[in-house]
């Protein structure tokens, strides 16, 4: 296997962010239930990349971008939280990717100044078995459960 590593998103991603946010079982377990147009999704991702609150990365494989994670930063009192969301393209799914993306993640975000998180949270639909097994396997902990999410948490430690 080879190694996988993240890096920031530039307007060349949105092709594959609209792929894999428009599969079948994406749309499935996501917030809206609903697809979106490309147009929808085009200008959603130009203002995401200008947004000083969201980061989102590209996952590779060392050949190919499989996925993404994205964090947007979360409006709450206590302390910086960050909203996870991953994808993993379908042909790339079943490797492990996306525990590891996670993993990834979170040493890219305390070596990060400009974007502080101290928690990360993710709302994961309770029927998407695959990511709750994720979330679990990269040591996320079960927080809440209101239908149809399990909410995710995770404590980032700031020492090296």
């Amino acid at each position: 296997m080879n190694e996988l590593t993240l890096h920031l998103a530039s307007a060349k991603d949105a092709s594959l962010i609209f792929g894999i946010r428009n599969l079948p079982e994406s749309i499935k377990f996501s917030g809206t239930g609903q697809p979106v147009t490309e147009n929808e999704h085009f200008v959603w991702f130009e203002n995401l990349l200008k947004d000083k609150g969201r980061r989102l990365w590209i996952l590779n494989d060392g050949i190919d971008d499989i996925g993404f994670v994205r964090v947007d930063l979360l409006d709450e009192a206590v302390g910086q939280i960050g909203r996870v969301s991953i994808g993993i393209k379908r042909e790339s799914r079943g490797h492990n990717y996306a525990s590891q993306a996670l993993g990834l993640l979170t040493l890219q975000l305390k070596d990060m100044r400009d974007f502080y998180v101290e928690r990360l949270r993710a709302f994961v639909h309770f029927d998407n078995i695959a990511s709750v097994k994720t979330f679990r396997k990269a040591g996320y902990a079960e927080v809440n459960t209101e239908n149809p999410f399990v909410t995710f948490e995770i404590l980032l430690s700031n020492e090296s």
